[in-house]
């Protein structure tokens, strides 16, 4: 995949343009944008690192290693990571399937930064909430990551207009939420207008389907 590619499939699962580049900034700072980068600091072979895995006889999930686009490190992410390329069908270093699993991931794992990289503008904004609230690298260099945001923006600039990717192994961009992004979109509106209060578990309580009765009530008088 190239930047651009990347680019597209963020920007096609609902992300705004700041949002991706955010997102990608964050993969620059962490990979260098390679998907089958193990953390550097251990000194591994990056392939025979990804071969052991793909035929698992290492400790993938449990080693604490970074690695991927996003140095996946935690022993849970690690396994939803190795899990989402087993039911692709594909290698763990996958680019393709990374990117799919980094969207899933900030939607069903972390909804206040997802809120952010599909409703903000501000390039900054998304590659700092990205860092802290995605990443947690152990050292915040948001602006080495911004840096990283920027020159991807450089780069695109003058492209096409961003189109969905179905060649490779690319899972359909997030179908199966396009529904619950809609509802996301709802969700920030009625924040906006001091509707909700946009708890993460807002759609799930009484309180927020009460608040969304008088949203619509209010919306329909207008």
């Amino acid at each position: 995949m190239s930047i651009k590619t990347i680019f597209n499939a963020l920007r096609a699962a609902g992300m705004t343009e700041a949002g991706a580049l955010g997102t990608m900034g964050n993969m620059g700072g962490e990979s260098a944008m390679r998907a089958n980068n193990a953390q550097d600091s251990y000194g591994l072979d990056d392939d025979a690192y990804t071969m052991q895995t793909d035929n698992g006889i290492n400790n993938f999930t449990g080693d604490r290693i970074g690695y991927g686009l996003c140095q996946w490190t935690s022993p849970d992410r690690k396994a939803k990571l190795l899990a989402f390329a087993k039911s692709q069908g594909v290698s763990i270093a996958d680019e393709a399937m990374q990117v799919q699993f980094c969207i899933r991931e900030m939607w069903d794992d972390f909804p206040n930064v997802w809120t952010v990289v599909t409703t903000s503008d501000d390039v900054y904004r998304c590659t700092d909430v990205v860092c802290r609230s995605y990443e947690f690298p152990a050292k915040n260099n948001v602006g080495e990551r911004f840096q990283f945001a920027m020159r991807y923006k450089d780069q695109l600039s003058g492209g096409e207009p961003p189109q969905v990717s179905t060649g490779g192994t690319t899972p359909a961009p997030v179908a199966a939420h396009k529904s619950d992004l809609a509802v996301k979109f709802l969700q920030t509106l009625m924040q906006n207008d001091g509707y909700w209060d946009g708890s993460i578990d807002g759609l799930k309580t009484d309180s927020f389907r009460k608040a969304l009765v008088v949203y619509a009530k209010d919306v329909a008088s207008c």
